[in-house]
């Protein structure tokens, strides 16, 4: 019932103001402790995203950010998937955690396209297939599999209560677990999966090695590339000129390599190859 009513008040405000309550929550131990008890109510139950371009779609945010429900979560994002994608393409969410984007990419490209979703994290991995099938998305295909240079196998080192997780440093301690890896271009070349038309990238400082894992497959069919930045924004900048794509920070004027070090930035294709 509580569920029920926070959920019913909170899409009837407007999203200005939602962004704002749910900053809130970092400025003090009363806000936190109430959005804390919010997430606990929300948290692991089937619902229904409130706004943006996945309102209507059933998603269950399991132990991740309840501003994916609410639809706030990274609302340059969200667009740029929108202006990006269309009917019948074919869409990579690397790194996907809970699939909030990968619902939304499915939603664009429809039946007749294809969305790819890697995500190594296993209770994640279990979320994302749970919330496609919520919504009957048969042409989602879910890789429980990090991504990066080349195949073979790494530690992921995972966060307590939280579906987050990054590739473990050498020696590094706390909770890990062994995850499969592959490479992008082995898989296109296999023709296991079908060349992309936009790659989104987040994988928590581990995005040059994706890159890597996948330039033959940027130069023969040269896709959109939509990037979380993790300090990486100077190199990342350096490989997309290499590869012949102009790259802008979606949240600041800023050139990329100037650029705060956890903006996102849009690489798109200076000429076809």
């Amino acid at each position: 019932m509580i569920r029920r009513l926070l959920l019913a008040i909170a899409s009837r405000l407007p999203a200005s103001l939602l962004n704002f309550l749910f900053k809130l929550r970092w400025r003090g131990r009363l806000p936190r402790t109430l959005t804390l008890a919010a997430q606990r109510l929300i948290r692991n139950r089937d619902a229904v995203i409130l706004r943006g371009p996945g309102v209507g779609l059933r998603f269950n945010p399991g132990d991740s950010n309840i501003s994916y429900l609410l639809g706030l979560a990274e609302p340059l994002v969200q667009a740029a998937l929108g202006e990006h994608l269309g009917r019948g393409m074919v869409f990579y969410d690397v790194g996907a955690n809970v699939g909030f984007l990968t619902l939304i990419g499915a939603r664009l490209v429809g039946a007749t396209g294809r969305v790819v979703a890697f995500e190594p994290h296993p209770a994640s991995a279990a979320a994302l297939r749970h919330n496609a099938a919520l919504n009957g998305f048969a042409h989602v295909t879910v890789v429980a599999r990090a991504v990066g240079r080349a195949a073979g196998t790494a530690k992921l080192a995972l966060r307590e209560e939280s579906t987050l997780a990054r590739l473990a440093a050498p020696g590094e301690t706390g909770p890990t677990v062994d995850v499969e890896m592959v490479a992008i271009d082995d898989l296109v070349a296999a023709g296991a999966i079908r060349p992309p038309a936009l790659v989104k990238i987040d994988v928590e400082g581990a995005e040059l090695e994706v890159i890597a894992g996948m330039r033959r497959t940027i130069a023969a069919h040269r896709p959109t590339i939509l990037c979380e930045m993790h300090g990486t924004n100077a190199a990342f900048a350096a490989q997309m000129a290499e590869l012949e794509y102009g790259v802008t920070a979606l949240e600041s004027p800023l050139p990329l390599a100037e650029a705060p070090w956890d903006v996102h930035a849009l690489a798109a294709p200076r000429r076809s190859a």
